[in-house]
């Protein structure tokens, strides 16, 4: 009797992990037959489930739309376009790290100052 409650226990458990989380369908796995029903904003591409353009890839499981600029984010990915994801926060990628932009300027500063004639 005891056994029987583990295994029915166990088979609750298993279908609520599959209810939460789709077992059936899930980003850059082979899509199966039915395509990547499951996941919204997913499509097919070549056999994979990918997210569709304007989506990002949240951990495998969902496909969320990319942020602005300004927007909190983890990765570049998350982030539209050409923007980056810098200091936590999308940014223009012509606005990224002054730190980049401060180190070309001082190497080119040293050009000069080695070639100069």
């Amino acid at each position: 009797m005891v056994l029987c409650r583990q295994l029915s226990t166990l088979l609750c458990a298993a279908v609520l992990v599959c209810i939460l989380t789709p077992c059936d369908s899930q980003i850059g796995i082979v899509c199966p037959t039915a395509g990547c029903t499951v996941i919204a904003n997913s499509e097919c591409a070549n056999g994979t489930c990918v997210c569709k353009q304007g989506f990002y890839n949240d951990h495998g499981s969902d496909c969320l739309a990319k942020k602005g600029l300004g927007a909190v984010c983890t990765s570049k990915e998350e982030c539209q376009g050409s923007s980056l994801c810098e200091g936590g926060h999308c940014v223009s990628a012509s606005n990224a790290s002054t730190g980049d932009k401060l180190l070309m300027i001082s190497m080119f500063l040293l050009y000069l100052v080695v070639n100069r004639n």
